[in-house]
């Protein structure tokens, strides 16, 4: 959905949207909630760091939002209830 978005931001330095979106990533399941099964983020072979997987996806919500004019967004997960989100 954004990219079209991005990739005219990037060549055009200015682009136009027809239709306001809000992509939503989160984890279902904490990231320690089970075992790795020996599994390692990143390879060696590559110069990357390796390590577990918990320590390299969070357990957050992310979300980015291309809207047509400014808004102040607010998360609601359950109970819990957020209107200062960090950008």
């Amino acid at each position: 959905m954004f990219l079209p978005f991005v990739i005219n931001t990037y060549k055009a330095g200015k682009t136009s949207f027809t239709r306001e979106g809000l992509p939503v990533w989160y984890r279902r399941n904490p990231g320690r909630a089970c075992s790795n099964g020996s599994t390692v983020s990143n390879t060696a072979a590559q110069v990357q760091e390796e390590g577990d997987p918990a320590d390299f996806a969070e357990d957050k919500i992310f979300f980015t939002a291309l809207l047509s004019e400014f808004a102040l967004p607010r998360v609601k997960v359950g109970n819990g209830e957020w209107t200062n989100v960090m950008w």
